[in-house]
């Protein structure tokens, strides 16, 4: 991608950017149809964004995000349509971090 631009819109992940170029900060701008950036909503992100904090790793798929902040626990946003944030079935997606609750192992 030689277009600043380009960029801009669309990121280091294709469609979202993420990122914490702050320690356990995490940033997000591009695309946001299924709210896959945690902002709130689901406009288009032109500039970075603060979306959460205390974040250790954070990945993106196309249209999801999911992030491990330092106490362990998971968070995730957009889009759910094939179980990709791990919502159930009733859950098509989200446009704000939501705290995963997850089993305990066996």
């Amino acid at each position: 991608m030689d277009n600043a631009n380009d960029r801009r819109d669309h990121g280091r992940y294709g469609k979202p950017a993420t990122g914490a170029p702050t320690p356990g900060r995490a940033f997000a701008f591009g695309y946001n149809d299924s709210g896959q950036l945690g902002s709130g909503g689901n406009e288009t992100l032109r500039q970075p964004r603060r979306v959460l904090d205390e974040v250790a790793a954070i990945a993106a798929g196309g249209y999801h995000t999911l992030a491990l902040r330092t106490d362990g626990s998971v968070w995730v946003t957009g889009s759910n349509g094939s179980g990709q944030i791990g919502l159930g079935q009733g859950t098509q997606s989200m446009s704000a971090f939501q705290r995963l609750t997850l089993p305990d192992a066996p």
